[in-house]
């Protein structure tokens, strides 16, 4: 996924299988670098606590000093800090990076405690097996295949057993062990334990992750066999999903309740019930919804191929006035319906208009994102925006929706009007860089005819069009969507665009998947879920 939470096409029968295991090679890094940060913390204070053990060992078992165990602890105690830091710093890191510092740290660690045993009976020392406890944590830290779970636990049993021997060297009354027979099979018997553990945990480690892995692919949500993830956000995820039993690829918004409040749920609730009113073909259908057994609120919709009128007009520029009415047209007519049962989007803006085909015909639009969508018969005090509440983004709000007053079918038909705006100018009708602005704009500036800003004519009728939706006053623009949908089949310009021809090998085609700033409830503190707008690669059964 790129920076701006977009997916280039893979081309195929969808993810190929290359980018496929890049996704969860991903995953998997992400997961380890939270495991390790965990293990990593709980390590800083074990190896505080066996300080204890220390302590004893001086006093009772081998009388001595306690402490050159304190100084080794405390030498290592930098590297442990540096690792806590380094895990939780951004950006996080590579997953080369992960591997040094797993080496490292772990290698460094198994290394001290095999100083140890210099203080508490050399190659005999039980500090010997100590390195195993080194070993178990690290195997818990990390998921990866046994290949690389072995290379790196053969550093920590390398590090012990390098610490084993200079400590044992340095200290003249542990030299004559080296042609000790007692000693050296005590050493035999503690690294054998070592190299077991460490086996066993390279092991363990490679199942977690080749379990992980089938988890993965098994995932499903009821009838569903989760495929790739397309977004996620405060309130849950987006996923591209099988149903087996159709053959079908289709959208799964999933909605996790912990940590969702009522809003939350409730706007969930009233994206499902709008969808499910709504038959347009130019509204993107709903296929199924339901709960799953552990409380999973998910509902099905199609997955569309192609992409938002916001990336289409970033791609190709101001559109033809041609090209701008055929589409603008498609979404009024979707909003005609809406509005004829009393549902009023709210959050009409370029992102939300998708480009798709029907069969092989181009062009085709998908109404998307009913969020924030309201319903004028609702009784009172079941609204999901309190009154002064702003609903809306911010570039294409109406003045009324601003004011944080009641949204009406025509406040609708001003947010379309400067979606219709955005794509003849490649700019929408106000500016500004803050919300304030903006919405101060919306408010109490005229928009500049978009002829002036595109810098050449458009259809005069047209553009009187475009002026009118935009107008301050509700009663003074198109009442509903089935009004501008009216006015704009009747400008000289309409109908005079040709669909081009879809096909499935068509260049310059990406799928988008909204962010979750993306929608906006300017005032509210609800979480959203990326918009409903999601799109598949060619090739793939939609």
């Amino acid at each position: 996924m790129t920076q701006d939470g977009r997916i280039g096409r893979s081309g195929g029968t969808g993810e190929s299988l290359a980018d496929r295991e890049r996704r969860l090679r991903a995953e998997e890094h992400a997961t380890n670098i939270v495991r390790m940060g965990r293990v990593v913390r709980l390590g800083v204070l074990a190896w505080l606590a066996f300080f204890v053990i220390d302590l004893l060992v001086a006093t009772w078992i081998t009388p001595g000093p306690a402490w050159p165990f304190a100084v080794v602890r405390a030498a290592f105690l930098p590297v442990l800090i540096a690792l806590i830091w380094r895990l939780g710093r951004q950006p996080p890191p590579t997953p080369r990076q992960l591997a040094w510092l797993d080496v490292v740290g772990f290698g460094t660690c198994a290394f001290c405690v095999g100083l140890m045993t210099a203080w508490h009976g050399g190659l005999g020392s039980p500090y010997a097996a100590g390195v195993s406890v080194v070993s178990a944590a690290r195997g818990v830290s990390v998921m990866q295949h046994w290949r690389q779970g072995a290379a790196h636990q053969g550093v920590v049993v390398l590090g012990g057993l390098l610490g084993i021997l200079v400590a044992s060297a340095a200290v003249p009354e542990h030299r004559a062990q080296f042609t000790d027979p007692v000693a050296l099979a005590s050493f035999a018997q503690f690294q054998a334990f070592v190299v077991n553990v460490a086996g066993f945990t390279a092991y363990g480690s490679h199942v977690a992750w080749k379990l992980r892995r089938e988890v993965f692919e098994a995932r499903s949500i009821g009838k569903y066999q989760m495929r790739r993830l397309l977004g996620r956000g405060g309130m849950g995820e987006v996923w591209a999903a099988l149903h087996p039993g159709l053959g079908r690829e289709v959208a799964l918004k999933i909605l996790r309740p912990e940590g969702v409040d009522d809003v939350a749920l409730e706007r969930f609730r009233r994206e499902v019930q709008a969808l499910g009113e709504l038959t347009h073909p130019n509204t993107v259908r709903v296929y199924d919804h339901g709960v799953t057994e552990d409380g999973l609120c998910y509902f099905a919709m199609e997955l569309l191929e192609g992409e938002d009128l916001a990336t289409l007009v970033s791609r190709t520029g101001p559109l033809p006035p041609e090209r701008a009415v055929h589409l603008v047209l498609q979404a009024a007519r979707a909003l005609s319906e809406a509005h004829g049962r009393g549902i009023v989007h709210r959050d009409l803006k370029p992102e939300n208009v998708f480009v798709t085909h029907a069969g092989l015909e181009g062009d085709f639009v998908k109404l998307l994102d009913f969020g924030i969508a309201k319903w004028q018969q609702h009784e009172p005090g079941a609204t999901l925006t309190q009154v002064g509440a702003i609903a809306g983004t911010p570039r294409y709000i109406s003045p009324e929706a601003a004011r944080g007053a009641p949204v009406t079918p025509a406040s609708d038909v001003y947010s379309l009007g400067a979606v219709l705006y955005f794509a003849l100018a490649a700019r929408p009708p106000f500016d500004g860089q803050s919300v304030g602005a903006l919405l101060v704009a919306h408010l109490h500036e005229e928009p500049v005819p978009p002829s002036r800003k595109l810098g050449r004519p458009l259809p005069q009728d047209l553009e009187e069009v475009v002026l009118r939706t935009l107008r301050k006053q509700p009663d003074e623009r198109y009442p509903d969507g089935h009004a501008l949908a009216e006015a704009l089949a009747q400008c000289q310009c309409a109908g005079h665009w040709k669909p081009p021809l879809w096909t499935p090998n068509q260049t310059g085609v990406r799928t988008r998947v909204s962010r979750d700033t993306s929608a906006r409830q300017v005032g509210e503190t609800a979480p959203t879920l990326p918009a409903m707008d999601r799109s598949r690669s060619a090739g793939s059964d939609a």
